[in-house]
This record gives structure tokens, C-alpha cells and sequence, in this order.
């Protein structure tokens, strides 16, 4: 898949998702503060244990289905499927501790929102550059001009047993003067999908500065991205 496509995934099926995330860390954190706060020598009542243990299969379920509709080119990123399940827990924590005693669940609790929010700022972060990658392909494909590329260095021999090569790839094209230069892009390259020496793609350079490598789209890059 290309670089540039969005995530299928629905944007009704991600706030569900995320309130899921929510929902069920605010269960778990609640259950597990009321089962703590029973008197030391009482068995937990078994419903804190059954709405304990939903809570954290419910959890495991969204952050896994989470992580194929986490797009950071819409500004959602896995970091923001954690950030909502760690506030869920804080938060949960915090209603179920109330008019209770327990210093360490209070700061607990107020720990984990704060861990949400530094992970909503992380993930806030990596939407921003994914997002600032992508509107920088669109614009060179839109205003920069178009050539034919050719690979000059594929960047490995080999996959021996490996199942992918991540490796730098050197390609050579030509500006509209004839001019010939050269730019190197990493590539994640699968053996059902190999690179090969000569190969020929689409490039997309500033006509303002072709040595601007940070400026310039090679197709192949966006059919083989590498992490």
C-alpha cells in the first residue's frame, strides 16, 4: 500500500473503538480500586472480579483492532488507543477511590492520566510529521515536475534468509536542463517484491534545488516505505 492512502478504516469504527478503549479502562480501574479498598481479611466480591477481567479482555481486543485503524495521517496514532485506555484506568481509579482513604490509588490514578497525556502528546506528535510527510508528496506531485528515475544502487546482494531488507536505495535521474543527479531513500524491500539494478520509476524533484533530497518523491519509495 502506498504511503500516501489513508487508512480504510471508518471514522465511525474509530471513535467506537477509542470509547471502547475509554469504557473498559474506566472498568478495570474502578473494579480493581473497589476489590483493593475491600477490607484486607474480606474475599473481593466475585462481581469486581468478572467486571475486572471483561474489562481487561475488552482492552486487549480494541488496542489490537486499535492498531489496524491507528492512521497518523488523520492524527490518530496507536499512541492515542493507550492514551484513551490509560485515562479510562486513571479515571476509573480516581471514582472508585472516592470517599476512600487510599493515598496510593489517589496518586495512582492521577499518574496514569497524567501518562495519558503525555501519550496524547506523543501521539499528537508523530500525526504531526506523518501528516506534514504526506501534504509534502502532494504538493511535489501536484507543483514539482515529474521524471523517469533509474536504480543506480539497489542496496543489498541478497535476502538469504531474511524476510525483508530495509536498505538505502540510490537513484539517478535528470533534471529539465539534462543534468544528471542522484538521491538515496530507504526502501523496505520484500523477496515477492525485489528491486532490481536498472529498474526504472517515477521521481518528483524541485525544480528549485534537485539536490534537495528532503524534496524529493520517488514512487518506488512509496510502494516499498520503509518504518
Amino acid at each position: 500500500m502506498s504511503t500516501t492512502e489513508p487508512n480504510p478504516g471508518s471514522a465511525t469504527s474509530r471513535y467506537l473503538v477509542l470509547g471502547a478503549l475509554l469504557l473498559s479502562g474506566l472498568l478495570a480501574g474502578w473494579a480493581i480500586i473497589r476489590a483493593v479498598n475491600t477490607d484486607m481479611y474480606a474475599t473481593p466480591r466475585m462481581w469486581t472480579i468478572g467486571l475486572t477481567g471483561f474489562a481487561l479482555v475488552v482492552t486487549v481486543c480494541a488496542l489490537i483492532l486499535w492498531s489496524t485503524l491507528a492512521d497518523p495521517r488523520r492524527a490518530l496514532t496507536i499512541w492515542h488507543g493507550i492514551a484513551a485506555s490509560f485515562l479510562g484506568v486513571g479515571a476509573g481509579t480516581l471514582l472508585g477511590n472516592l470517599g476512600e482513604d487510599n493515598s496510593k490509588a489517589l496518586w495512582f490514578g492521577v499518574g496514569m492520566i497524567v501518562a495519558a497525556a503525555l501519550l496524547l502528546l506523543l501521539g499528537l506528535s508523530g500525526g504531526s510529521k506523518a501528516r506534514r510527510k504526506v501534504n509534502l508528496v502532494g504538493d511535489l506531485k501536484s507543483t514539482g515536475v515529474r521524471t523517469t528515475a533509474v536504480v543506480l544502487n539497489r542496496g543489498y546482494l541478497e535476502f538469504g534468509e531474511s524476510t525483508q531488507v530495509n536498505t538505502p536505495v540510490t537513484f539517478e535521474f535528470s533534471d529539465e536542463q539534462g543534468h544528471k543527479h542522484r538521491v538515496e531513500k530507504r526502501l523496505l524491500i520484500l523477496p515477492a517484491d525485489p528491486i532490481e539494478e536498472g529498474q526504472e520509476t517515477e521521481l518528483w524533484y524541485d525544480p528549485a534545488d534537485p539536490e534537495d533530497w528532503d524534496r524529493i518523491v520517488v514512487q518506488l519509495q512509496q510502494e516499498h516505505p520503509a518504518p
